[in-house]
């Protein structure tokens, strides 16, 4: 199989730093400052959407965000188990990620941990919201089957990003959004823990 990682949020648990950055801009655009369970509850989509803030203003924020990452990379942690899970994933299916974040920060992030080899590839877009086209074009880029692909995430943009490539979702709930949020949005499966993975592509933890 062909398992495709969301980044933040999924591998790298960077929740504190992005809410921080987000809570910053909020105030700047005189906007109404939101509390972190309203983030997890509502979703990033959804929360820009009611902020009033206009899209075009979406790619400095996240340019920002980039920015913020890159300075916090040493700090910054995977949520626990996920390594081991990683490496043995990689032993039976072929591993990338699609982020908004920078392939810098990613790929710095990966050395850190001691990770990157694992991975096929790494695509980058600064599109908040067009995910669904980031995957259809990774798909054809690889030439990967769609049937034979998942994309592993932990939004809600995630899941509705995989039925757009019409290929099958894993909704992870240690993420950005909550649990009832991503279940809402009908998933393929759902993993509680990262060794949860390791059940859904029939490897023992």
């Amino acid at each position: 199989m062909n398992l495709i990682f969301d980044f933040d949020g999924t591998i790298c648990d960077n929740f504190d730093t992005v809410f921080i950055l987000a809570t910053e801009f909020l105030q700047k655009e005189g906007r109404t400052i939101i509390s972190a369970n309203e983030v997890r509850r509502k979703g990033a989509k959804k929360l820009i959407s009611e902020s009033g803030i206009p899209k075009y203003k979406i790619p400095k924020l996240l340019l920002l965000a980039r920015k913020k990452i890159a300075e916090q990379i040493p700090n910054l942690k995977l949520f626990k188990t996920l390594p081991k899970v990683i490496i043995k994933l990689s032993k039976k299916h072929k591993l990338g990620i699609i982020t908004s974040n920078s392939v810098e920060n990613v790929t710095t992030f990966l050395k850190n941990h001691k990770l990157l080899k694992y991975f096929s590839f790494i695509h980058s877009e600064i599109d908040l919201f067009g995910k669904g086209k980031k995957l259809k074009k990774v798909i054809s880029r690889f030439s990967l089957l769609p049937e034979e692909t998942i994309y592993i995430g932990d939004e809600t943009r995630d899941i509705e990003a995989a039925k757009y490539a019409k290929i099958k979702s894993v909704a992870v709930i240690w993420g950005y959004e909550s649990e009832k949020s991503l279940k809402g949005q009908n998933p393929d499966y759902i993993a509680e823990k990262p060794k949860d993975l390791l059940k859904m592509f029939n490897l023992t933890s």
